[in-house]
This record gives structure tokens, sequence and C-alpha cells, in this order.
């Protein structure tokens, strides 16, 4: 349903994309990859195709995870049918440290940089990747859960 703005009532806003799969405060978060329309909030991990907000799964958060994932589909654990997600939140403060642009460069945009060269991942932001979603893989839900 949408929601009605607090400052201007008349403006409405309605989600179409989850982001992460987090817990309050964070605290035991699921570690998931992929794509798919939770049913609600008690059966959160099964997909409804008629629901209208997406959820991207976080997976790992780092260029282990993203590696990690990349195997699986080498390995044929997971079919090229599924989409397997991983994001990274770059936060301010990591880009203003004295050496925050140069350990971005070095731990995370080179190594994804290597593997996009690769054809390994395709680096994208959220709305992008879940039009991806549907009009590449069909908007068929993909969950792979740790």
């Amino acid at each position: 349903m949408p929601v009605s703005g607090e400052q201007y009532p008349s403006a409405l806003w309605r989600g179409d994309i989850l982001m992460g799969s987090g817990t309050p405060n964070h605290t035991n978060d699921p570690i998931v990859s992929g794509v798919w329309r939770p049913t609600d909030p008690w059966n959160y991990f099964e997909d409804s195709p008629s629901g209208n907000i997406a959820c991207v799964g976080a997976f790992k958060g780092d260029i282990d995870g993203i590696s990690e994932l990349v195997a699986r589909y080498t390995s044929g654990q997971s079919a090229s049918t599924c989409m397997l997600t991983s994001t990274y939140h770059i936060t301010p403060a990591m880009i203003s440290s004295s050496s925050g642009l140069s350990t971005l460069e070095r731990d995370l945009l080179s190594p994804l940089s290597s593997l996009r060269s690769s054809g390994k991942v395709e680096v994208t932001d959220f709305t992008t990747l879940v039009a991806t979603w549907k009009s590449q893989f069909g908007g068929q839900a993909c969950i792979y859960r740790q």
C-alpha cells in the first residue's frame, strides 16, 4: 500500500525494492543471495509471484563472498537461470578517511573490475538489477541461504 508523506501528505510513496534482509539492530542477519518477493513478514523467504516488493539478498557483502557465489555457478551448484546477488555498501566514512579511496580501490574496485572483465559478475545498481532479474531471468525467484 502506498504511504503518505509526513511533510507533504498528498505525495505518495511505495517501496518496490528491499535491500539486504536485516534484523533489528542487524543482529543475526541472514546470509542470503538472490532475488524474490517475500510473501509476508512471517513467510519472508517464500516467494510470492504476485508480490510487488523485490528483495535483493546482500549475501556476505565482500569480495570473498562474491567469489564464493561465482564458484557456485562454475561448479554447477547454482543454475545459470538463478540470479545470485551480493551487495556492498560504501559509507561516507570509508571515502573520507585518509586512506579511504586507495583502500576502496585496492580491496573492492580492482577485484570487482577483474571479475567484471572476465564476465563472471555484473556490477549494477538495485533498480537495474531488478529490471535485469525481470527481463533476463523472467522474475524467477532464486534464494540461496547459508
